[in-house]
């Protein structure tokens, strides 16, 4: 039997052993409807453990009295704010309002990630929620459906997992607050370190084939997007720092790159030299059109029209996993590869090896302009 408790609220279910049982429980549900109006459909199992929690807890007397009293001693001490009263986009809000008060600045990939986690997705599919209505389930049920927007692939447990960690951050400052009064994210578990190196395995997966990147910057040889591409698969560059990247970041003298730390994702200044010749080429093909058409906020559309224009698939990050892949076969140097990846260990890069062949890296080294 399912139902709704009001209009657009989500389908509440409960299955039943056999047909009159379920409508023994219907004509229960449409006469308790009949006399007690909405708040009959609108019976949750936590609410209900809530509720008798707060019974024991108040030890026979009257909740409403018990409340009462509550607010009076509250309010007595000049602490009007009610834990139920803050909704889930608002509580984020001030949460924003106090980090970058501290510890924070704006432009960071600090405030990048917690905007995109928090505001964008946590605080979107939570909007029609106060916050201490927020729970244990809905977390872990919100973090195992995160999907990769660029190909609607599950996120990698390791995406996951720095989710999981800024929402638990978020809720210990609000218990400190007194926005709730407790953590729900605590029951949640981490995702453990071994599905994440079983994901590592499957690296091979998301490699793409030089064939196939040659069709790519063949197809798109004259779009502004090339120069930004290029800085992934020749320069190794995560997306999200070739997507940031200024034409005065680009030393062509020394051929070299420099990446500030608000540009990069350990927030640190970065610089690297000892690139294959084809980023050089690229970059130059490419002229200025790379940066004054293709920004932050258009180079991950732009992209994705550039893999479908030469009809050749994405398996997610792949430019920057095939510089990794390529350049160690071609290599076979692991520190320099390690070193132009920015891998804080070189374990990172071994897990490379072998994904390639040296006769296919030396193709991915010839794709030039």
């Amino acid at each position: 039997m399912s139902w709704r408790p009001k209009a657009n609220a989500p389908v509440q279910t409960l299955s039943f052993g056999d047909a009159a049982a379920r409508e023994r429980a219907g004509r229960r549900l449409a006469e308790e409807r009949a006399a007690e109006g909405e708040i009959a459909m609108s019976w949750n199992a936590a609410g209900w453990r809530e509720f008798l929690e707060a019974k024991a807890a108040a030890e026979g007397a009257d909740l409403r009295i018990v409340v009462h009293e509550w607010k009076s001693g509250r309010a007595a001490a000049g602490t009007t704010t009610d834990a139920h009263s803050i909704s889930v986009p608002a509580a984020v809000e001030k949460y924003f309002k106090l980090r970058l008060g501290e510890d924070v600045r704006e432009g960071t990939d600090t405030f990048r990630h917690l905007d995109l986690h928090l505001r964008k997705r946590f605080a979107v599919l939570f909007k029609g929620h106060m916050l201490h209505q927020v729970t244990s389930d809905e977390i872990r049920d919100w973090m195992n459906g995160l999907k990769n927007p660029d190909n609607g692939e599950p996120m990698s447990v390791v995406t996951k997992g720095h989710h999981r960690k800024n929402v638990n951050a978020f809720f210990d400052r609000a218990v400190m607050e007194e926005w709730v009064r407790a953590n729900p994210c605590v029951r949640v578990k981490a995702p453990s370190a071994k599905l994440a190196d079983e994901e590592d395995d499957d690296i091979a997966g998301r490699v793409i084939p030089v064939a196939d990147l040659e069709k790519l910057f063949k197809a798109n040889r004259d779009q502004p997007v090339i120069g930004r591409m290029a800085l992934e698969l020749f320069g190794g560059l995560r997306a999200a720092s070739a997507e940031r990247m200024l034409r005065e970041h680009v030393n062509f003298e020394d051929k070299g790159l420099t990446m500030p730390g608000v540009r990069h994702k350990s927030g640190k200044r970065k610089y690297r030299a000892g690139h294959p010749e084809a980023l050089w080429a690229w970059l130059k093909h490419a002229g200025d059109r790379m940066w004054t058409e293709v920004d932050e906020g258009s180079y991950g559309y732009l992209k994705t029209q550039a893999f479908i224009r030469a009809n050749v698939t994405n398996p997610g990050n792949g430019l920057r996993h095939s510089f990794v892949s390529y350049h160690l076969a071609l290599n076979r140097n692991t520190p320099l590869t390690s070193y132009l990846a920015q891998h804080r260990r070189s374990s990172t890069t071994d897990g490379y090896e072998g994904l390639a062949t040296e006769a296919d890296a030396k193709r991915w080294a010839a794709i030039l302009p």
